[in-house]
């Protein structure tokens, strides 16, 4: 299956996604911190990226602004908020995101389902 990882600094968050997408067959790598993340999206190059929009160290908009300026990386990023209301989407879709999505409303098995689909594998 796929490479994908997830930059998410909420801890419980992280380890339900990453355990819901390893029981999927993925391959997970995780990162706690925004940088941290974009080091291992450059040298691992994932199929996927999950990336929280709000991380300790910066905002997950720098971070796919990094991502989609770097010419060696070309992967899907999903940036994953629990802040609608804060959250310029029309600057992340300009900065190419591939989606926004509401941590709230996505449930771990629907976070599988969303993988597969950003994946092209329905």
């Amino acid at each position: 299956m796929a490479k994908v990882l997830l930059i998410e600094d909420e801890y419980a968050m992280r380890q339900m996604y990453a355990t819901m997408l390893k029981t999927d067959g993925h391959e997970v790598l995780e990162a706690e911190q925004g940088m941290d993340g974009y080091s291992q999206a450059i040298n691992n190059k994932p199929d996927l990226v999950f990336l929280d929009f709000r991380l300790p160290d910066t905002n997950g908009l720098a971070i796919l602004k990094m991502l989609t300026e770097n010419k060696d990386f070309n992967s899907p990023v999903v940036i994953l908020t629990n802040y609608a209301g804060d959250v310029d989407t029309d600057a992340i879709k300009a900065a190419g995101a591939t989606a926004i999505l509401l941590k709230y409303e996505v449930t771990p098995s629907m976070l599988v389902e969303k993988t597969r689909e950003f994946l092209g594998k329905k």
